[in-house]
């Protein structure tokens, strides 16, 4: 349900005051699913700030195509996210086909739990993955899936997960292809390559146990929403993780593929309907709509006010729109083909 971050609002001023971080990251992260980055973003920093308020630094502007150019000629490039941060995956997304052109072959996500619905569909399933329920990250699977990589997954919590994370990505790339060339979308510190923490990280550890020098692009630590830059560099003494490149990222989030294909804004229709309130649109792929149960959209947006269309912009292909009451069950259905 996609309106649960509505419950967690209504719980949050009533918890204690050593309850409320666990409460906050869970309403951040639900809030990110619900497509509310903004509002996500404000909750987590409530809590931990930007990053940025006792920092040394300075901005340097930065784009994906300068991006590139520093890791084009790479083995292998871990980027990191805030799990609440929607635009954090957008980044990645837009790279993809790029870094595909130079010769990238492996795209290995923490956020999946489960590749057996990837591997057998070609798309992720709501069983792939707690995060794979926010559509960006569902998308960047889809287009990863869609370039060519191969896909897969490598967290594991037992015992040493770092150590763990770091075998599994060695064992299912460069190991049985030397020439390997690898992308890692990993959550919050994991690619830290700070060899003095006390529990070093897998940014360290694939050094350290396989000679291999990632480099690691941290976008997880700074979380100030720029209206005017959208990218921007990070330079100071001060980073702790010792990654390669820290990143602001304000990135708007434009479609459902990342802007690697042709779209179009399409003002998607919602009927009047007296006898049940409007309380989410979403747009699933068709294709996997009619194939599975419960897909994961596309794109969603929760309704809010008395509305008779959303607007958005949708990469071509068709599509089935479904509206859900605030019960969660389906008031209107149609398909849409957009070409």
């Amino acid at each position: 349900n996609y309106s649960t971050y509505k419950h967690l609002e209504n719980r949050l001023n009533k918890t204690s005051k050593n309850e409320k971080w666990a409460l906050g990251q869970f309403l951040a992260t639900y809030q990110s699913f619900a497509q509310k980055e903004v509002e996500a973003n404000e909750t987590w920093n409530m809590f931990t700030s930007d990053g940025l308020q006792k920092l040394v630094y300075k901005n340097e502007p930065l784009s994906q195509n300068l991006i590139l150019d520093k890791i084009k000629n790479e083995k292998l490039v871990m980027i990191n996210e805030a799990h609440h941060s929607a635009r954090h995956r957008y980044l990645t997304g837009t790279l993809l086909q790029n870094l595909y052109n130079n010769g990238f072959r492996y795209f290995g996500l923490e956020a999946i739990n489960d590749i057996a619905d990837i591997e057998k569909f070609s798309f992720p399933t709501q069983s792939s993955g707690f995060y794979i329920s926010e559509p960006n990250m569902a998308n960047l699977i889809r287009e990863a899936k869609r370039i060519g990589f191969t896909v897969f997954m490598y967290d594991d919590f037992s015992n040493d997960r770092e150590t763990n994370q770091t075998n599994n990505i060695y064992n299912k790339t460069f190991k049985i292809d030397v020439n390997a060339k690898v992308l890692i979308h990993c959550g919050f510190g994991h690619n830290s390559e700070n060899s003095e923490f006390k529990n070093t990280m897998l940014g360290f550890k694939i050094n350290s146990l396989y000679q291999i020098n990632p480099f690691t692009i941290n976008q997880a630590g700074f979380r100030k929403i720029d209206k005017k830059i959208k990218l921007t560099s990070v330079i100071s003494n001060g980073h702790l993780s010792k990654n390669d490149l820290y990143i602001n990222n304000s990135l708007t989030i434009e479609n459902n593929c990342f802007s690697l294909r042709d779209a179009k804004n399409i003002d998607l229709k919602i009927k009047e309907n007296k006898e049940f309130k409007p309380g989410v649109l979403l747009v699933y792929e068709k294709t996997e709509f009619d194939k599975i149960k419960n897909p994961v959209p596309v794109f969603l947006k929760v309704i809010e006010n008395k509305e008779s269309s959303i607007n958005t912009n949708l990469c071509l292909g068709s599509y089935t729109i479904i509206i859900k009451d605030n019960y969660n069950e389906i008031i209107e259905k149609y398909n849409l083909n957009i070409e």
